[in-house]
């Protein structure tokens, strides 16, 4: 099976731990976009597994501060 460019290198990219997608774009030189669409398809293949996660943050308002 030949795979494409962008994910011939996502995959070559990706390690056993899971990684953000900013690191795989960072090694590979490609958008984060084009890692996402990438991992997916890679995933469809059964070559990669793909998690998905939400970072909610929170911080004081001035009124909360003040409180």
């Amino acid at each position: 099976m030949e795979l494409p460019r962008d994910q011939l290198a996502v995959l070559e990219a990706a390690t056993d731990d899971e990684q953000p997608v900013e690191d795989i774009a960072e090694a590979t030189a490609l958008a984060p976009e084009t890692v996402t669409g990438a991992a997916f398809e890679l995933a469809e293949r059964d070559l990669l597994a793909v998690s998905e996660a939400t970072h909610e943050r929170v911080s004081l308002t001035e009124e909360g501060a003040d409180y």
